[in-house]
């Protein structure tokens, strides 16, 4: 059996008082740039605003207003497709009529954002998408850049017929596609007064061409990026006075590092980032082996934070998955966490449940709540950019196999001791299963655990087929209940 482990005055002058307190109040709240207080950081794609046929000026203003107040940095990305999403002179707007118009009215509807982020006290990023191929199988698509459309030989595969999205990536051992970026990311410091500029290597995860050791030998040209990125920063600090920021989002662990040419240990011994978010490409992992690329880093250590999507494993977070993510990313080792595409819900025509998110700054204020810790599935991962998932696992007649389930320190804290948990497996049946060597109970359609069997780290699930056909198993998860919630959790619900 083949399992792998590893695995976001007068009225009017009462009106600007009020407002002055509440700016002052989340003015205290923003990290210092030295990275002294813990970010709570929230991405967004723009694509769910931008691209509306309704689009207005106040439209913009109230989808900076529902964000909480409890975030501390705010990142707009200008490339959710490959055309830009502000007025360009390197890259074509991109082709919407409601964007366009505000446009031509003398609005720039990425400026009036983030100015409107600055005005709400968040710390202001942009992040830029190192790669960004969405559509590009579809050569009719009219969000593919010219630049893209006219330089197939600059792709980390060359050839008529790349395999899919990812083989359509732009090389960055090029130097005009080096260039190229370089000249919008220069573009965005000089053009906005923000705090500083991600780099995001996460969201199309392949910049480099060739097998892995290839990939590899390569380093230096991203590393050529960062340091040029870094170099304009410092020439838009310089001349206004105070910090400008650079981060990046790289992968979860220092395999997937290498294998996408990644060199953070030598990014933050020169001094290129200020901080990094570790995140998987477009899923959540309940645990980062984070503490191995803090190592890395040695003597030159910046905050790392912990990138969560909105989904795992092609399911929407339930309340209780997304709070169990960030309590096992902050017991990884996470100084922070990052939401990664949280106004995407809209996608699926629901408002995104801004009322989830405060919690998740404070481990704290997750204590004595209802849990999900489900285990990941071979769904929207990137073999050895990602790390490892173990489902969905095949079970022979009479096969044993055996699966580790993590769980942070945080379930056993005095003052919060679950009621209750439930194992819920898909399918249930034909299956006996132990947990940490107990035997469990079948209950409806899941299984009992004492509380008392749960431990933090590493637990062991082990399943063994009874039935005369084999068995695949591609769902696990754990709920922990305690007295408030003792009602089950299911996907989407609280």
């Amino acid at each position: 059996m083949n399992v792998h482990l590893l695995i976001t005055l007068s009225c009017a002058g009462c009106l600007f008082a009020l407002s002055s307190l509440c700016r002052a109040d989340e003015m205290a709240r923003r990290p210092s740039p030295d990275g002294g207080a813990r970010r709570f950081l929230f991405n967004n794609d723009g694509t769910n605003l931008f691209f509306r046929a309704d689009l207005t000026l106040e439209l913009i203003h109230a989808h900076v207003d529902e964000c909480p107040k409890e975030i501390t940095t705010y990142l707009l990305c200008p490339n959710g497709y490959q055309k830009m999403m502000y007025p360009s002179r390197h890259e074509e707007m991109v082709i919407v009529p409601a964007f366009r118009k505000l446009v031509e009215e003398g609005v720039d509807p990425f400026g009036a954002f983030l100015e409107r982020v600055k005005q709400r006290g968040f710390e202001t990023f942009v992040t830029f998408r190192i790669n960004e191929v969405h559509n590009v199988h579809t050569p009719a698509f009219e969000q593919l850049s010219d630049f893209w459309r006219a330089h197939p030989e600059y792709r980390v595969e060359r050839g008529e017929k790349p395999k899919d999205w990812m083989a359509q990536c732009l090389d960055f051992s090029l130097e005009p596609v080096r260039e190229y970026t370089l000249a919008l990311l220069r573009e965005i410091i000089e053009k906005y007064d923000i705090d500083g500029i991600e780099l995001d290597f996460m969201r199309f995860p392949r910049h480099l061409s060739g097998i892995p050791g290839e990939v590899w030998e390569k380093r230096g040209d991203l590393t050529e990026l960062v340091a040029r990125t870094r170099a304009a920063a410092d020439a838009r600090a310089e001349q206004r006075g105070r910090p400008f920021l650079v981060a990046v989002r790289i992968p979860t662990s220092l395999v997937g590092c290498r294998h996408l040419g990644v060199n953070v240990a030598e990014w933050t011994r020169r001094g290129l980032v200020d901080f990094v978010t570790v995140s998987p490409f477009l899923s959540t992992d309940f645990f980062m082996p984070i503490e191995e690329v803090r190592e890395a880093m040695g003597g030159h250590a910046v905050p790392i934070y912990a990138g969560i999507e909105f989904g795992y494993s092609g399911n929407a977070h339930s309340e209780a998955s997304i709070r169990a993510a960030a309590l096992g990313l902050y017991d990884s080792g996470a100084d922070g966490i990052y939401l990664f595409n949280f106004p995407c819900w809209r996608e699926g025509n629901v408002e995104p449940p801004f009322e989830w998110l405060p919690q998740l700054r404070d481990p704290n204020l997750m204590k004595g709540k209802g849990l999900l810790f489900p285990l990941n599935k071979n769904i929207h991962r990137i073999p050895n950019i990602d790390l490892p998932v173990p489902l969905p696992i095949h079970l022979a007649p009479s096969e044993t196999g055996t699966l580790p389930l993590w769980l942070p320190a945080s379930i056993r804290a005095d003052d919060a001791e679950p009621d209750a948990a439930v194992l819920k497996l898909s399918p249930v049946q034909d299956l006996d299963v132990t947990f940490n060597g107990a035997k469990l109970q079948g209950i409806q359609d899941a299984f009992s655990v004492a509380p008392g069997l749960l431990k933090p780290g590493n637990n062991t699930i082990t399943m063994t087929n009874h039935a005369d056909e084999a068995v695949i198993v591609d769902g696990l998860a754990l709920e922990i209940r305690h007295t408030e919630s003792r009602r089950p959790i299911t996907n989407g619900q609280k």
